[in-house]
């Protein structure tokens, strides 16, 4: 798009690719590969899949939403490339964006097809070999071998694949062979331009913030940044700072008593078996709980070791520097592969379970208010983030966790009567959340994509209201009062579910709404604060509502 005098004679995407991915911010055009570790045996795979995000940032909702997106994207590309002083005509220029603007929706249209009925991508595990077979006209080894050359690791044809969405890697090689070789290196140069573009050129990241008309949005832009280089360094930093002795001693006695609760739950669940409960039991009691506190960095000696590698960053060049460190963390994640352990950034505001582990961990980010604040009343603490953990805890014993014994190893230890009796009242959930209608779009929810969150959602909870109780009554008494001022009128027990409830007071664009219907895993969020306090005997007590009443209705759905 920059020249008219471009010869295509010599140009071959897979060079391109591979230019892109080791040596420009590892950007990966068509597919990604990621390095992951796998829940049936803990040991790290490498993983290819459909790319992870679209030039319009998601799916269309909508005709008139995609006629939307597509004419700002057409607009954002034109500047761009005018900025650049582009010699080509206006009717080249336009045909190149039109070619870009139709190859990224025929790849999200494959990446849309590879989806089965219940809205899941399905993968699989096979050789490099098996898979030149099976998804032609990509050189699949060729790229990876002189990707991960780059940190030593050899790669031959033996090496075991996860394929994510394979529909979508089987065709994505006849989609790129019908592509004029102008029209992939178009859609590589944009993918450049789009994701280095605004760290590079002012104009472009100013027309970035102005199209949030936002004056705090380039504050937030530059922050995303630096906690995404300097994840170690920000998280020991707010450890430090945030994580006093009082909390962390808090956050270890609320699992601690989340999972006493599970533990009861579980020796009063008696649709079970004796050996089955055992079982679950023993598995609880080896969960590990890693409660914001970074594997590997306790010192600042071990900070600065920790980033020995980059070598001096000059603050003169922030472009160079950007380029350094994402080139030192894109060959951290390739080293993975030969690697036992997996790390994560502690920082972002997440928790999560790894059944391959069975271990469950939050974020450093998410030890803040409204989640969490050591002096916040026990109510409220245990609304936020005990539910949280609570969350996590009950992943451990969803559709999916229930497959991975105690040492995070995919096996059935489930005596086949009990088995039965749990997929019924899994089955309880399906149909109660596919019986929900969604209130801003008016369409129904898929109670079977969403069902893991769903059963966590209510088993976290129940957890964290019957943890809440003993907690208050046996360990911190004088830490259950009650809120001031106007919340002064709330019980303790209001104010935990009014807690959990405040979790999740978002604002979403309709769109938006409508697309995390189509693949979001979690349910949106009035339903996940509605449904589990629907199902909950403690909420109607909480605030006497009269049995058959929206909020306490006679058929509930409970699993632990």
């Amino acid at each position: 798009m920059i020249s008219r005098h471009w010869d295509e004679k010599e140009y071959n995407w897979v060079d391109a690719y591979i230019y892109t991915d080791t040596k420009v911010k590892h950007i990966q055009p068509f597919f990604e590969h990621n390095v992951r570790h796998n829940w049936f045996d803990r040991k790290p795979y490498l993983g290819i899949r459909s790319p992870s995000k679209s030039f319009f940032g998601g799916y269309f909702s909508s005709e008139s939403h995609k006629k939307s997106e597509e004419s700002k994207l057409r607009e954002k590309i034109k500047a761009r490339v005018r900025r650049l002083r582009t010699d080509l005509s206006d009717d080249q220029l336009d045909s190149d964006i039109d070619d870009i603007i139709r190859l990224e929706n025929e790849m999200m249209d494959l990446s849309l097809k590879g989806r089965n009925k219940f809205g899941y991508y399905e993968d699989s595990c096979i050789t490099l070999a098996k898979m030149r077979a099976e998804y032609p006209n990509v050189p699949w080894l060729k790229i990876l071998k002189t990707v991960f050359k780059t940190v030593d690791i050899d790669i031959d044809e033996n090496q075991q694949v996860a394929t994510y969405n394979p529909f979508y890697l089987k065709k994505i090689g006849e989609l790129l062979t019908n592509q004029t070789k102008r029209t992939l290196a178009n859609y590589i140069g944009w993918k450049i331009i789009y994701k280095f573009g605004a760290k590079a050129i002012y104009e472009f990241q100013k027309q970035d913030v102005d199209e949030f008309d936002d004056d705090d949005t380039l504050k937030k832009l530059c922050y995303a940044t630096t906690e995404k280089v300097f994840h170690d360094a920000i998280k020991f930093l707010y450890m430090k700072k945030y994580l006093t002795d009082e909390g962390i001693d808090d956050l270890y006695g609320f699992l601690s008593q989340l999972k006493t609760s599970l533990n009861y739950s579980l020796q009063q669940a008696d649709w079970m078996d004796n050996e089955t409960r055992s079982k679950a039991q023993f598995k609880l009691e080896k969960m590990v709980g890693n409660l914001g506190l970074p594997d590997n960095i306790y010192t600042i000696e071990e900070l600065d070791k920790a980033f020995e590698p980059t070598g001096w960053i000059s603050s003169e060049n922030y472009v160079n520097a950007y380029r350094k460190m994402m080139e030192f963390h894109g060959k951290n994640k390739l080293r993975l592969l030969r690697q036992k352990s997996e790390r994560r950034s502690l920082t972002t505001v997440n928790a999560f379970y790894a059944p391959y582990a069975n271990r469950m961990a939050l974020m450093i980010g998410i030890l803040q208010p409204p989640m969490y604040y050591h002096k916040a009343p026990l109510a409220a603490n245990f609304g936020g983030i005990a539910s949280i953990i609570g969350h996590e805890i009950t992943h451990g014993f969803d559709d999916s966790g229930s497959q991975y014994d105690f040492k995070g190893e995919r096996n059935n230890w489930w005596d086949e009567d009990t088995l039965r009796i749990y997929k019924e009242k899994i089955q309880c959930f399906i149909d109660q959340y596919s019986n929900v209608t969604e209130p801003v779009t008016g369409k129904r929810l898929n109670g079977k994509m969403t069902v893991g969150d769903n059963v966590a959602d209510n088993g976290g909870l129940r957890l964290a209201f019957d943890a809440y109780k003993e907690y208050a009554r046996t360990k911190h008494p004088e830490k259950n009062f009650k809120l001031p001022f106007e919340m002064s009128d709330f019980t303790t027990e209001q104010l935990f579910f009014i807690s959990v409830a405040n979790l999740y007071c978002h604002n979403y664009y309709n769109e938006t709404i409508s697309a995390l219907l189509s693949y979001d895993s979690h349910s949106p969020n009035s339903v996940r604060v509605n449904v589990p306090m629907q199902n909950s005997e403690n909420f109607a007590k909480a605030f006497n509502c009269k049995p058959g009443s929206p909020m306490n209705p006679e058929n509930k759905c409970v699993l632990w």
